[in-house]
C-alpha cells in the first residue's frame, strides 16, 4: 500500500472545503469494477482460463438471457457461460488541484450477500463506506448501504431496503427519511454490483440508466459507451474500454477506463463538474486473490 499524503495543515474550512472535493471523487468510484461483454465493443474474460469464483450461475437467472430450446439444430454452439463476479481489494489515489488521498476498496462475498466496502482517510478524516447486496430470484437487491466519516456525524447515513414492505429508509438520520421501493432502486455503491451483473448477463445496452437513493434523493444516471483505449497505469500499459456516466440536468459527468482483461476493473477515472476535476488512478489490485500485473509489451 502507499502511504497516504496528508494535506498541509490549514482551518477548519479549508480542511473541510477539501474533504467536500475528495469527498466527490470517491462517490465517483460508484462505477468500479464494471465489466463489458464482448458484444458492447470488448472480448469477454477467457472463460477458460478465468474461474468462476463469486456469484453462481443460479442467482443470475433472473437477468441471463433465455437458454436455447431443445428444438435448436444440433450443429449450434452451446451458450458461452455467463461470467461470474469477482471478489477484489484495490487501492486508488484520488487527485484534486495537486493534492491527493488513497482510497482501498474491497469486495467479498458471503453466502448469497456480498459485501463491497470502500475506506479513505483525509488528514484526521476517515470515511468508511458499505453496502449489503443480495442475490435472489429478482437478481441482485441492495439491502443495506451506511457511510460513516470521523467528523461530522449528521453526514452518515444508514439506508435500510425493507423488500418485503416496500419501502426504503433511513430512520437514524438527523431528518429521518422514507421512501417507496420499488423498480430495482440501489444505493450509490451497491449499485455497481446490479449494473456488472446486467453486462456480465449480455444485457447492456448503451443509455443504459440507473436510478440511485442518497440522503432521501433520488436520482437516474445514463452510461454510454465511448470505446477503447490503451492507457498507462501504475501497474503497466492496459487495454481498456470507456464508459461515460452522466445525469440529465447536471453538469456533472464521468469518463471511465476499464481494463478488460482484469474483469473490467477501473484503471482510471476523471470526473468533471463545472469548473472542478478530480481523477482517480489504480495502483494496486488483487482481482479474485491474484495479484494484478500488465503483460509486457
Amino acid at each position: 500500500m502507499t502511504k497516504r499524503s496528508r494535506p498541509q495543515a490549514g482551518n477548519t474550512a479549508t480542511i473541510e472545503a477539501q474533504v467536500r472535493l475528495w469527498r466527490a471523487a470517491i462517490i465517483a468510484l460508484l462505477t468500479l469494477n464494471l465489466a463489458l461483454p464482448a458484444a458492447a465493443g470488448g472480448s469477454g474474460p477467457d472463460t477458460a482460463t478465468t474461474p468462476a469464483v463469486g456469484i453462481n450461475t443460479s442467482e443470475l437467472d433472473a437477468i441471463e438471457p433465455p437458454s436455447a430450446s431443445d428444438n435448436d439444430t444440433p450443429d449450434v454452439p452451446p451458450k458461452t457461460p455467463t461470467p461470474a463476479l469477482l471478489p477484489y481489494t484495490a487501492e486508488y489515489r484520488i487527485s484534486y488541484d495537486g493534492m491527493s488521498t488513497t482510497a482501498d476498496r474491497t469486495l467479498r462475498k458471503d453466502g448469497d450477500t456480498w459485501h463491497l466496502a470502500q475506506d479513505a482517510s483525509i488528514f484526521f478524516l476517515k470515511v468508511s463506506e458499505e453496502a449489503r447486496v443480495k442475490a435472489s430470484s429478482s437478481g441482485l437487491r441492495t439491502q443495506q448501504y451506511s457511510y460513516r466519516n470521523s467528523v461530522s456525524s449528521k453526514r452518515n447515513q444508514h439506508i435500510i431496503f425493507d423488500w418485503e414492505a416496500g419501502v426504503v429508509a433511513d430512520r437514524q438520520a438527523r431528518k429521518p427519511w422514507q421512501k417507496p421501493l420499488s423498480g430495482n432502486l440501489s444505493d450509490q455503491l451497491g449499485s455497481q454490483l446490479q449494473l456488472r451483473a446486467t453486462l456480465l448477463s449480455g444485457r447492456f445496452k448503451d443509455g443504459y440508466e440507473q436510478t440511485i437513493v442518497n440522503k432521501g434523493k433520488i436520482k437516474t444516471y445514463q452510461y454510454n459507451l465511448l470505446g477503447e483505449e490503451t492507457v498507462e497505469s501504475a501497474l503497466g500499459t492496459v487495454d481498456t474500454i470507456k464508459l461515460r456516466r452522466h445525469r440529465e440536468g447536471s453538469s456533472a459527468e464521468a469518463i471511465i477506463w476499464l481494463a478488460k482483461g482484469w474483469n473490467y476493473l477501473i484503471v482510471k477515472l476523471e470526473q468533471l463538474e463545472d469548473d472542478d476535476a478530480f481523477s482517480l488512478e489504480l495502483l494496486n489490485a488483487k482481482l479474485d486473490g491474484q495479484q494484478l500485473a500488465a503483460k509486457s509489451q
